[in-house]
């Protein structure tokens, strides 16, 4: 009858040391998505910062040379970059 039991509680610790090694994989694949979630979430903040920063300071520049004369040149680049930092963000 012992030996019944034994055999009865090493299957029990078989199965909870499988069990656990299954959740410890699920929890590291787990960890990994997060871990690239967090990344990319921090990448957008940064993009978005930068955009944010340069459309302050624009728009800080424009309203400073009101009535002066405005090169076209100086516009039109800041116009192109927000136009690639647009397209960065919707990639």
């Amino acid at each position: 009858m012992d030996d019944y039991f034994e055999r009865i509680i090493l299957q029990i610790k078989l199965k909870k040391a499988e069990t656990k090694l299954k959740y410890s994989d699920c929890l590291k694949v787990e960890e990994a998505r997060i871990n690239r979630e967090q990344e990319n979430f921090e990448k957008h903040m940064s993009l978005i910062n930068f955009c944010k920063e340069n459309v302050e300071r624009t728009t800080n520049e424009i309203e400073n040379l009101r009535g002066k004369k405005i090169q076209g040149s100086d516009i039109s680049n800041r116009l192109d970059n927000f136009k690639r930092q647009e397209e960065e963000l919707h990639s």
